[in-house]
């Protein structure tokens, strides 16, 4: 018997992923390669972060998180805006998430019903584009300005 496949599944890959594979290829051969594409450091964690982390490994125990985040960073990250945006961010309201694909799928799910009609900037965080509407099984439109641009793994198309 074959296994049901659900329509998400032909959701189209995360355009940055193709980009960070057709990069790391490109490096295999010898190229010189800055990464730019996934939002992440291309150099080593600094040495009072990994001495930081060290210490913290050695001494706390390992385990699952609350689902929304650790209450203390919740708190910390609150106190941050209070901080330096002079922004009252009660910590309940603080979700930490592993990224910001993740904190899309959390953003969109906690804001729209199925069916409801969905604004997104084009040209914009790829992910939203493509990936933003897939739970209500819609298809997303686009009213791309002509002059506005694209980037795939390929290049630059204007």
């Amino acid at each position: 018997m074959a296994l049901k496949i659900a329509r998400r599944a032909s959701i189209p890959p995360f355009i940055a992923m193709d980009m960070l594979r057709a990069a790391n290829e490109r490096a295999a051969r010898g190229e010189d390669i800055l990464h730019l594409e996934v939002g992440q450091p291309g150099t080593g964690a600094p040495g009072p972060v990994l001495d930081a982390a060290k210490a913290v490994l050695e001494t706390d125990t390992l385990g699952y998180t609350e689902a929304v985040g650790l209450p203390a960073l919740r708190r910390r990250l609150a106190g941050h805006y209070r901080d330096c945006y002079g922004v009252d961010v009660d910590p309940g309201r603080v979700a930490v998430t592993t990224g910001s694909s993740g904190a899309f799928v959390v953003a969109f799910l906690c804001a729209f019903e199925a069916g409801d009609r969905v604004a997104l900037a084009s040209p914009g965080y790829p992910w939203t584009w493509s990936r933003s509407t897939w739970p209500w099984g819609r298809i997303p439109t686009s009213s791309r300005h002509p002059r506005c641009w694209t980037a795939w793994a390929g290049g630059l198309t204007g």
